[in-house]
């Protein structure tokens, strides 16, 4: 639990102060308002906690799955491996996608319906994938 925090108080860090090459945001940074971070979940409940994976791996597999594998590893070449992935670049590229910075046809839809939740979310998990 108090690893999780911390994990999430490092990417909160990361993702305010932190620069990228990757333009996602006229910042260079991800844009992501901390203050809704946390997976969505409460950590003082380990319930509230597995309810929130849950969620998460459920968002996974209906938004990334069909493309990026149901362990994040892709199902063509051209599609990129997910698990493993640095957060903060997860988390730029689908800002850059959500604000139809980056183009790809399916990838502009599907991160247009991402809250900054789900984007933060979606990093924190295909992140600790292992590829």
């Amino acid at each position: 639990m108090m690893q999780t925090k911390l994990s999430v108080l490092l990417l909160v860090i990361t993702c305010c102060f932190s620069s990228i090459s990757l333009a996602a945001s006229p910042s260079g940074s991800c844009p992501v308002d901390h203050r809704h971070m946390g997976h969505g979940v409460s950590n003082d409940d380990p319930a509230d906690a597995d309810n929130g994976q849950t969620a998460i791996k459920q968002l996974a597999e209906t938004r990334c799955a069909a493309c990026h594998g149901q362990q994040g590893i892709s199902i063509a070449d051209d599609i990129p491996n997910l698990a493993g992935q640095q957060p903060l670049y997860l988390c730029a590229a689908l800002e850059a996608y959500r604000r139809q910075l980056r183009h790809a046809a399916p990838m502009n839809e599907l991160a247009a319906g991402l809250s900054d939740v789900d984007i933060i979310n979606l990093s924190e998990y295909y992140a600790h994938l292992h590829h």
